[in-house]
């Protein structure tokens, strides 16, 4: 013991103003740690994982690009099988034929064609908008392919509604189409 009470007092005495310092610098180090560094950096880590995430939608539409460009390729260059002829305005005059063709449409698409109701008494007020209710039935991918040959038709205004029943071994499809008659 007496070694160790000569150790002590051969170590010096630290003022008490100096041991105030001390502390309130370390207090200021550890208050500048947290406050400012820490925050920082994981913020920086916040904006690397955003900053992946978004490599990542890149890389995905980077991949994706070339399908949506033969996707497009494929629906302006008509390889379908159906062709613009179909494109043609109606006039008054046509208004009959307008259930054969949309037959023809449904036929060329493998529907089968059910009906075609047009609603004449929206052309005696002197509109130019005739009101067509189709029904047809089918497979539902033959089904998007019909719709992609009758939006090809100039005078198809809108289509209003689709209805879609599935039945036993078929759906049943039923449209209201709006067309624009000149």
């Amino acid at each position: 013991m007496p070694e160790q009470d000569a150790t002590i007092k051969k170590l010096p005495l630290v003022p008490k103003r100096s041991l105030v310092y001390f502390l309130m610098c370390a207090a200021g180090i550890i208050i500048f740690i947290f406050a400012g560094i820490y925050p920082n950096k994981k913020m920086l880590e916040n904006q690397h994982i955003e900053a992946r995430s978004i490599k990542d939608k890149i890389r995905e539409q980077e991949i994706l690009v070339p399908l949506l460009k033969d996707l497009l390729k494929k629906t302006y260059s008509g390889e379908d099988g159906f062709s613009t002829s179909e494109t043609e305005r109606i006039t008054f005059e046509d208004v009959g034929n307008v259930p054969s063709i949309f037959q023809a449409a449904a036929q060329k698409s493998g529907l089968v064609f059910t009906g075609c109701e047009p609603d004449l008494s929206a052309l005696q007020n002197g509109s130019n908008i005739l009101l067509v209710n189709l029904s047809l039935e089918g497979d539902f991918y033959k089904f998007r392919i019909f719709l992609f040959s009758i939006c090809k038709m100039l005078w198809l205004d809108s289509i209003d509604t689709i209805q879609i029943r599935s039945g036993v071994e078929t759906r049943e499809f039923m449209l209201k189409l709006r067309l624009t008659i000149e």
